[in-house]
């Protein structure tokens, strides 16, 4: 198994850090002011109640890090906290992981995301010589099938009720793309 960075360098204004118990509360108050945006796609949103409860998140995250299970990173842009990427998980055996990211609207329509995603994915190609990296998006973020599409995954197919966001069971899109097709 390989080493996950703590950082990756993105560009000039842009680093992806790992979280730190530190960014609790900043962490907490970008998700209770996005609170409604993110709640459209992410079932986590109505359990993130106090800083506590994102300490508790941050906590876990980094344990699964240092057990190279999965990660997760503070978008930084300009230094400040715009956003979350990680991965979901790392399958070391077949050599692929699953991508999910978010950014506050303040920070949306810069092109942060994309550029942040695209290091992620050539760091986690080059550097830890994975094979394939997964995106599941729900039919309705056209935004995020934007970014997949933008980078060359491939839609490979829908999966009918995959998730219960809430009060009702979603669909994800299944984008794909695999060391050999990375640019």
């Amino acid at each position: 198994m390989m080493e996950l960075p703590a950082q990756i360098l993105v560009g000039d204004h842009i680093a992806l850090r790992a979280l730190q118990a530190g960014d609790a509360a900043k962490l907490f108050r970008l998700v209770d002011r996005n609170r409604a945006r993110l709640k459209q796609w992410l079932p986590w949103v109505d359990n993130t109640k106090t800083a506590e409860d994102t300490l508790r998140f941050i906590e876990k995250a980094q344990n699964d890090f240092k057990e190279k299970e999965a990660a997760a990173y503070g978008i930084l842009f300009r230094g400040q906290l715009a956003g979350v990427i990680g991965l979901h998980y790392i399958d070391w055996v077949n050599r692929k992981t699953g991508v999910g990211y978010w950014i506050a609207a303040e920070f949306s329509g810069r092109g942060i995301v994309v550029m942040s995603v695209r290091a992620l994915v050539e760091h986690l190609f080059k550097e830890l010589k994975l094979n394939r990296v997964g995106i599941l998006i729900e039919p309705g973020n056209v935004k995020s099938q934007a970014i997949a599409k933008k980078l060359g995954f491939t839609e490979e197919g829908r999966l009918r009720q995959y998730a219960k966001i809430y009060d009702r069971f979603a669909d994800h899109l299944v984008y794909s793309i695999l060391a050999k097709e990375w640019k």
